[in-house]
């Protein structure tokens, strides 16, 4: 059943120029989705942004589909018209931009930053997947996005934890992150010992990786052993281990 006259922040839509005009629920092999419609106006083009010339006309709009925050097991998924232009010159299309997506993404920003969020949490790709409704390749693909242009934290951490946790096709990835603020510190696509050694000691100096008091795992003991002999190089360290039964 469709309804009208929504405000648009009730979606946690905050570009003002994104008008919702209706909403409704559809339901397919027991998903249930709230599908929300709107136009995306923008202010009027006074000339073409590639050749600055000023003979432009409407063209249309032009069809995105926008997944936003999930709201309880329900997924959002926002069909957004944008208005088009066409510059008679260079025979170029153009329109206004929205701050609800990265360039052409189709997960709002909003989303990606409630999966960082999950993710700082502990929980492993699939089950992030569900909760956003979305796939695991997808959370991997938003972490890498989040975290690639960080090579490093600008200072390591004094208590660390590492964990292991399944991300796609089974497979077993690497992640550490602050003990105490819970923030992203390094996220490796395999739990391979070089591999963790490679990425510290590449990165981060004999002094600054000595200066780390406590280590939290929830892996393999040789992983433990490992980073008392590799990590710290002849520092004694405090290292706490969480058995699972």
């Amino acid at each position: 059943m469709s309804q009208n006259h929504f405000n648009p922040t009730c979606f946690g839509i905050e570009d003002k120029n994104i008008n919702i005009v209706a909403a409704e629920t559809e339901t397919d092999h027991n998903q249930v989705t709230e599908v929300i419609y709107g136009y995306l106006m923008g202010k009027p083009f006074a000339k073409c942004p590639y050749c600055h010339h000023t003979h432009v006309i409407h063209n249309g709009f032009r069809q995105s589909n926008i997944h936003l925050t999930s709201a309880g097991d329900h997924q959002r998924l926002l069909r957004l018209k944008k208005q088009r232009w066409l510059c008679h010159t260079c025979q170029r299309t153009f329109g206004p931009q929205t701050n609800l997506t990265k360039g052409h993404d189709s997960l709002a920003q909003t989303l990606k930053s409630q999966i960082m969020n999950l993710v700082r949490l502990g929980m492993p790709a699939t089950q992030i997947a569900l909760i956003a409704h979305c796939s695991p390749s997808t959370v991997i693909r938003t972490i890498d996005d989040r975290v690639q242009s960080q090579r490093r934290v600008a200072r390591l951490p004094h208590n660390l934890c590492f964990d292991e946790f399944r991300s796609v096709k089974h497979a077993m990835s690497f992640i550490c992150c602050d003990a105490n603020t819970h923030q992203l510190v390094a996220k490796l696509s395999n739990r391979l010992s070089r591999s963790i050694i490679d990425y510290f000691e590449n990165r981060y100096s004999l002094s600054e990786r000595q200066a780390v008091k406590t280590v939290v795992v929830d892996m393999m003991l040789s992983i433990a052993n490992l980073f008392i002999v590799y990590f710290l190089k002849q520092r004694s360290l405090s290292i706490a281990f969480i058995l699972l039964n």
